[in-house]
């Protein structure tokens, strides 16, 4: 964020949020309200998910808007493991500044040709994504974050001015969400014991380890995470065409063709999670059938 967006003028819907939501500091419906209140003070036509994301936890979901059935659905699979394929859990989670962003900001190169983004976003009528990411270290809460999660459907016009007063606005909402949750001790931010999140970053590390070698298991993850094969050069510092022969391994090592069969491929191996006899799930998802 540049000097010139820190320091903004108070603008006409700066105050009203502030004054809207001066007095719900505390309140067990904060985050909903808040979420309300900033449609109701730049209208468009967009879903709002509150997220509570953590190095240690999967998300935990603050608050959402979505009446969509098809949203809802895809927003279940997100909560059971596909957020360690989401730019904005990935940059949070990796240290992003505070600070209100879109999803050029944060997403790989060729996300948006992803099967994740065709599927989960463009099915359901969504353009775009962008929020806040507000980091917790301030009260005590390291490697916590929460994101405010704004998604465009393709009917909404987002202008330069409604961006703008997203942008002007993030320093009081950052300012509200931490009074707000000194206030409440952090009580929205605890996570129900489980093992899953940790299964499931196990899974996407060893993901493939069973056939590929390790370089190709790290050019597997930058393409599923959307990453061109010119950015995979430029990220491993490899040459380009190093990058394809790895790509054309891979895709052979696992009988498929394309990014979009890759990512298949990974959603339904999940299925076959067992971290007792292999931490590779294509391992059990490859084998030959049992003989009866």
């Amino acid at each position: 964020m540049t000097s010139e967006q820190k320091h903004r003028p108070i603008t006409k819907p700066y105050k009203q949020l502030l004054i809207r939501m001066i007095d719900k500091l505390g309140e067990p419906r904060f985050f909903p309200l808040l979420s309300q209140e900033l449609n109701n003070t730049i209208p468009q036509e967009r879903s709002n998910i509150i997220f509570s994301f953590s190095q240690e936890h999967g998300p935990r979901l603050l608050s959402h808007d979505i009446t969509s059935p098809g949203i809802t659905k895809n927003l279940k699979r997100y909560l059971k493991g596909l957020y360690l394929l989401d730019p904005f859990y990935l940059a949070s989670t990796e240290g992003l500044a505070s600070g209100f962003y879109t999803l050029n900001d944060v997403a790989p190169d060729n996300f948006r040709e992803t099967e994740f983004f065709l599927r989960y976003y463009k099915k359901d009528g969504i353009a775009d994504d962008m929020g806040y990411c507000i980091t917790l270290e301030d009260i005590g809460q390291k490697e916590r974050y929460l994101h405010f999660s704004f998604a465009h459907t393709e009917n909404d016009t987002l202008t330069q001015d409604r961006l703008d007063e997203l942008h002007a606005l993030e320093p009081l909402v950052r300012t509200l969400v931490l009074k707000h949750l000194r206030l409440t001790n952090n009580r929205e931010l605890a996570n129900p014991t489980s093992d899953l999140h940790r299964q499931l970053k196990q899974v996407m590390k060893d993901f493939g380890s069973s056939v590929l070698t390790g370089r190709e298991r790290e050019v597997l993850l930058l393409i599923l995470h959307g990453h061109s094969s010119q950015a995979i050069a430029d990220k491993l510092e490899i040459a380009l065409r190093t990058v394809k022969l790895h790509r054309q391994n891979i895709y052979r090592k696992l009988d498929i063709s394309s990014q979009a069969e890759l990512f298949y491929l990974f959603i339904d191996s999940l299925s076959c999670l067992n971290l007792d006899e292999n931490p590779d799930p294509l391992s059990a998802y490859l084998a030959p059938p049992s003989s009866p």
